[in-house]
């Protein structure tokens, strides 16, 4: 039944395998998602292994499939943070040799206009959207033409801090 709680937007999502999340999209990028539009400033995290996919990850501030920011492992090399609002903008990448079938500690954290990624404990990066942020939304597992697998998914409620209280 709690599977019912996710909004299906990939080509399978099934519950036959030992991981609780295992994601698959054929083509172009596909998510699963839960969450609501008063969702505004929290931390995602999961364990997130690659199975064989283009990129995968985490996403925070969904509002449909083609409005999240997200934290992405890809199968070039890079670890990026992007923003799709109709069109992918790249906000920060860094090299990341990623390995298949490995669990990454992927963290998201959405305060304001300020997004903040960590793998396995590391700030990724830090950035402030300034340019049409994405207001409050839910949260999300990515996925890019292949699998990725997943252990539970945390969302953690934080404050807003206030500049200069």
């Amino acid at each position: 039944m709690w599977r019912r709680a996710w909004v299906d937007g990939v080509d399978q999502f099934e519950g036959r395998w030992p991981e609780p999340y295992r994601i698959s999209q054929n083509h172009d990028t596909g998510l699963i998602g839960q969450g609501t539009a008063d969702w505004e400033n929290y931390r995602v995290s999961a364990d997130v292994s690659i199975l064989l996919a283009k990129q995968g990850g985490i996403a925070a501030r969904v509002g449909g499939m083609r409005r999240w920011y997200a934290l992405l492992l890809c199968d070039d090399g890079f670890v990026r943070l992007v923003k799709d609002r109709e069109a992918i903008s790249v906000l920060a990448e860094h090299p990341l040799a990623i390995k298949l079938d490995r669990p990454y500690r992927l963290s998201l954290t959405v305060v304001g206009n300020q997004i903040t990624g960590e793998i396995d404990g590391r700030q990724f990066a830090e950035v402030v959207d300034d340019h049409d942020p994405l207001e409050p939304g839910g949260v999300a597992l990515i996925v890019t033409e292949g699998t990725l697998s997943s252990g539970a998914v945390r969302v953690e409620a934080l404050p807003c801090w206030i500049e200069g209280s």
